[in-house]
């Protein structure tokens, strides 16, 4: 054999093996940014549709077309976005070590929920964090309530085109309360709780993620309707970190500091050391000892 068929086969046993290997060594794309990227377009869409309604560019009737194919795009996009996420959680490095061990929702939090909803809640990069913590933190650009509301009415003709998809009932499901649509809210929580029967933990999610929009709405105060979506979600899924997160803050509030401190310090132990959401849970636990000496 000479020695150039010897490197010419040498070369293309690399290439094949490049091939074979490179999927155990790929990263997948940051979810965070395909939201980002994925609310700046259709903000766009939005924006230019509106100004070929006001132009007379084109009727009533073709905008209330354009409107629902964009809420189509917006349910595509966001079981796609979710699926790149559930891949990212669900994947492990050839490296074998755990992958980060964030709050079940963010998640699902759906990439509406991370683009549309991280200009109200919170952050796609920050899934753990509660809401009265990211809320000072978040320095997106603003949007008005009048522009969420029409992008919820687009989500909401998605939906009508296809009612089975569970990604645009949970996007109404809190973007309804946002509006102060309640008893829509509640209809498409309980469509979104039916579409995830079989999976727990994404029910659990679901729910939790609903009594977080309630907080939200409350500024951080937990009523207790919020707080019987948090003790659905964990009857549900009982080791999901988010309700048991907001329950403790229930606790606190009520003034039961110890019981709501024994609840953290039982989290914070089970939790992996790189959970995102592990240092504001731990400095959360020193504020009560701290403000609270006499709390054991």
């Amino acid at each position: 054999m000479s020695i150039i068929l010897f490197l010419a086969l040498c070369a293309m046993a690399l290439i094949a093996g490049g091939f074979v290997l490179a999927p155990l060594f790929k990263r997948l794309p940051p979810v965070g940014k395909r939201a980002a990227y994925d609310q700046m377009v259709f903000r766009d869409q939005l924006a230019e549709l509106e100004h070929d309604l006001d132009r007379g560019v084109i009727n009533a009737a073709q905008g209330e077309a354009a409107q629902a194919e964009i809420g189509r795009r917006l349910l595509a996009a966001s079981k796609e976005a979710e699926h790149l996420e559930s891949e990212r959680h669900e994947s492990k490095p050839a490296s074998g070590r755990a992958l980060t061990f964030g709050f079940a929702s963010l998640a699902i939090v759906v990439p509406i929920l991370c683009g549309v909803f991280y200009l109200f809640i919170g952050s796609p990069n920050q899934p753990g964090l509660p809401f009265a913590e990211r809320r000072a933190e978040n320095t997106g650009p603003e949007m008005t309530l009048e522009k969420f509301a029409k992008i919820i009415s687009m989500v909401a003709r998605g939906v009508e085109m296809k009612p089975n998809e569970i990604a645009g009932w949970k996007i109404l499901s809190t973007g309804y309360l946002r509006l102060g649509r309640d008893g829509d809210a509640e209809k498409a929580l309980s469509r979104a709780l039916e579409l995830a029967k079989g999976n727990a933990v994404e029910a659990a999610t679901i729910a939790a993620n609903f009594g977080e929009a309630l907080v939200a709405r409350e500024n951080g105060q937990i009523t207790p309707r919020a707080q019987r979506a948090f003790e659905r979600a964990q009857g549900l899924s009982p080791k999901l970190p988010k309700p048991r997160y907001y329950l403790g803050l229930a606790l606190l509030q009520s003034g039961d500091a110890k019981s709501a401190l024994a609840l953290w310090t039982q989290l914070a132990a089970e939790a992996p050391p790189n959970a995102p959401w592990l240092g504001i849970l731990k400095k959360r636990i020193e504020r009560i000892k701290k403000e609270r000496p006499q709390t054991p």
